[in-house]
């Protein structure tokens, strides 16, 4: 078995690897745009690592990484591209959104008034379960 070799460097100046890093899925892509990234914004102050961050995160999101690779890449994210400790409920918030928007399940026309319905019918089912237990509270 033949394993090229390279360097993180080598992507920042050859064409043909930065298309590949754009376009495969393969999880080690994320953790070397990390790195490339983290040695493009060293300077940089914290909004922009965050928004480095915040970018990184929804592609891997995007890419459908399983959880398992997803929490290996962003812990891997937090120790190239170091925020403080201040920005922690930040990011947590970006990756409740991401996760929201790329795990939500697409319902077809025909079957949204039927989620409609069931939705609502659990939203009385939740009042009707509170009111009881209110009742239940006062006597």
């Amino acid at each position: 078995m033949r394993i090229p070799i390279i360097k993180i460097l080598d992507y920042k100046y050859n064409q043909e690897l930065i298309e590949k890093l754009e376009t495969t899925d393969n999880p080690m892509a994320m953790i070397v745009k990390a790195q490339l990234k983290s040695l493009e914004e060293k300077g940089a102050d914290v909004d922009r690592k965050f928004e480095v961050t915040k970018e990184l995160i929804r592609q891997c999101y995007k890419n459908g990484y399983t959880d398992k690779e997803t929490k290996i890449i962003l812990n891997f994210f937090d120790w190239v591209i170091r925020l403080p400790e201040g920005f922690k409920e930040r990011i947590k918030e970006v990756i409740k959104q991401v996760e929201e928007e790329f795990k939500m399940e697409y319902v077809p026309i025909w079957l949204r008034d039927e989620r409609e319905k069931g939705i609502k019918i659990g939203e009385e089912k939740g009042k009707k379960a509170e009111k009881l237990e209110t009742a239940n509270e006062c006597f």
